[in-house]
């Protein structure tokens, strides 16, 4: 971040010295800056939550130890989810020449959002900023953030947006939202607020607390999104911001072979996701107007408010729609494409290319989940199928392991009848295949597998 930015003015070094040496990250540790005498307050909590990724939290450190540059005392609180990998012994180890860092280990595994909770509250900051296991804090962003905070006494917490980081490739694929200048709201702005979170489509997810403030507001709702539900109860206490300074990496691919899932990829894509993202924007909207002295949405607002919501929830299902067919589940794609349609929320064109092709895709992975279902079958058969060459090649393509025969009339009787799930393309070859001794709930017909799922 430039220098030059309105919100920097940097903040006053404290003198102090300690030596990081553990021979795992000794080459990082040498380029670490002094850290504060440990008398003093501690200014800043970075908390971070893990579970069973001890290397990628390795990085991470590492990361922190190159860059944690700070003049004042920060910590590094772990909070482990009682896991079952070498997470202690490493953090341990790291911790034992790094004061800095503070690890506790659930004592069984309480889920994400509890053991963030947990880490919040046993942070000893002034503010308290989030970083997951595998992602990177930019500190000079962070530095001029706490800097607006401490000319800013009121605000109790500011949001920025994160940059999505592609860390094989070294390449920046844009922020998670656009945010061209501040925006600071009040307990009275608190409508305002919901309209810029809607309209911009923010997910208030990244930000720096003041401890005070989150303390007296941290929950984790069980039924709605949390970040919604912070973000509006913060007004309870103090302003809100949101800053144009990123300051958070979140780092989509750390290697090209990796395939570890990413928690909020998994919210996205699931109905219970959307449920909670629906249920916190209510939440949100509903504290909103109470903030205002109404005891809720007015009825005359409530179609509006339904429509944003919705069309909020729209944007969010259309990104589930890419993430599951670039992950090849056709099925759990067309039934989002159906909800989308329902709620005519995709021009006509691209509604029409999405139907033409995840139709036939979605077939073939029914006929697949049949297959699979029934763990005697051996292999897999195509039966006067005009275009078995490229339906052999789809299947394929969505599981590489499956043996696959294309064959005709002449060489039925060759088959191993109770082993074969088969594929053909009328109710008549069906027949001749149940007359020649195939099972008939291992006989499926191309047309019943597109009816069932056409969208």
């Amino acid at each position: 971040m430039d220098q030059r930015s309105p919100y920097y003015l940097p903040l006053s070094p404290v003198a102090g010295s300690q030596d990081c040496v553990e021979s795992d990250f000794a080459e990082t540790a040498a380029q670490a800056a002094p850290s504060c005498p440990a008398e003093l307050p501690v200014k800043l909590s970075i908390c971070i939550i893990t579970y069973n990724r001890s290397s990628y939290l390795k990085e991470t450190l590492r990361h922190l130890v190159k860059v944690a540059d700070f003049p004042f005392r920060y910590e590094v609180i772990i909070c482990d989810n009682c896991s079952s990998d070498d997470t202690s012994d490493s953090v341990e180890a790291f911790a034992s020449t790094s004061p800095e860092i503070r690890y506790t280990r659930q004592t069984e595994n309480v889920g994400p959002e509890a053991n963030l909770m947990a880490a919040y509250h046993l942070a000893r900051g002034e503010y308290v900023v989030y970083l997951a296991d595998d992602d990177r804090l930019e500190v000079e962003g962070l530095r001029q953030v706490l800097q607006f905070m401490e000319e800013n006494l009121d605000v109790g917490v500011c949001h920025c947006p994160w940059e999505l980081w592609d860390d094989v490739e070294q390449k920046s694929q844009g922020l998670f939202y656009d945010l061209n200048s501040p925006r600071i709201f009040g307990r009275a702005d608190s409508l305002a607020l919901c309209d810029f979170v809607l309209g911009n489509h923010v997910f208030p997810e990244i930000c720096v607390y003041r401890a005070e403030i989150m303390r007296r507001m941290m929950y984790m709702p069980h039924r709605a999104y949390w970040a919604f539900v912070h973000l509006i109860n913060v007004l309870n206490y103090a302003q809100v911001a949101f800053l144009p300074i990123p300051f958070y990496r979140f780092i989509t691919r750390h290697s090209s072979e990796e395939k570890r899932e990413q928690h909020g990829n998994k919210q996205v894509v699931t109905g219970a996701g959307w449920d909670a993202y629906r249920g916190g924007l209510e939440a949100m909207i509903h504290q909103a107007f109470r903030l205002r002295g109404a005891p809720g949405v007015p009825e005359k607002s409530r179609p509006q408010v339904a429509q944003g919501i919705q069309s909020f929830i729209n944007t969010r299902m259309q990104v589930a729609l890419r993430l599951l067919i670039r992950d090849r589940d056709f099925i759990a794609a067309n039934d989002v494409l159906i909800r989308l349609l329902v709620a005519d929320a995709l021009p006509p064109d691209q509604a029409q290319d999405l139907r033409s092709f995840l139709a036939g895709r979605a077939a073939l992975q029914c006929f697949l989940q049949t297959y699979n279902a029934t763990t005697q079958l051996q292999r897999i058969g195509l039966y006067a199928m005009d275009d078995a060459v490229i339906i052999q090649k789809l299947l394929h393509e969505m599981q590489s392991d499956l043996e696959i025969a294309i064959f005709s009339e002449d060489s039925i009787e060759q088959e191993d009848k109770a082993r074969m799930l088969i594929m053909t393309n009328s109710h008549e070859k069906r027949d001749l295949l149940l007359q020649a001794g195939f099972w008939p709930g291992l006989v499926l017909v191309e047309c019943d597998l597109m009816s069932v799922i056409a969208s």
